[in-house]
């Protein structure tokens, strides 16, 4: 007896690491989810500011800041964005160039291009651009969440550069 309930037990134990191995994440599949996170993100900022922004970090959300200590939490990061958000003269925009997601499938990275208009005065006035990076944890609901975010200004064209 004790020796089925031995060999029940290692079969089960081995069931369950194969199958646990044989789990295989579909990379490309993730990839065009975090690429469709990354476009809902610029989408749902756009519409609802701050408000929006804030749904997509995570509660341990971090981001850098030239001369200043690392922004850490949800909270923090979302106090940083509201000069920004919620300036109504303004609108940022971004587009994702490519995406990578980990092995696991669990964690992953977007890249792309941003750009800050004006909404008043000369609408669609490109004010600045620039580049980023976000990194992506999947939730415990499967939904993609901001861990990092952090981007760099573009160095703006010079007055000679911008005559026609």
């Amino acid at each position: 007896m004790k020796f089925w309930l031995i060999l029940t037990l290692a079969c089960a134990l081995a069931s369950g690491a194969l199958a646990k191995g044989n789990s295989r994440v579909d990379v490309r599949k993730e990839r065009e989810a975090i690429m469709e996170a990354d476009r809902q993100f610029s989408k749902v900022t756009g519409e609802r500011h701050l408000e929006g922004f804030v749904t997509f970090l995570a509660e341990d959300a971090r981001t850098l800041r030239p001369d200043a200590p690392v922004v850490e939490g949800r909270d923090e990061m979302a106090r940083r964005w509201t000069r920004l958000l919620g300036n109504p003269d303004l609108a940022i925009t971004w587009e994702a160039y490519g995406a990578e997601v980990s092995a696991s499938g669990d964690l992953g990275y977007s890249w792309g291009h941003s750009e800050i208009h004006r909404t008043t005065g000369s609408p669609g006035e490109t004010v600045s651009t620039g580049k980023y990076v976000t990194i992506w944890r999947k939730d415990s609901s499967g939904a993609w969440k901001v861990v990092f975010d952090s981007g760099v200004s573009d160095t703006p064209p010079k007055e000679e550069e911008k005559k026609p």
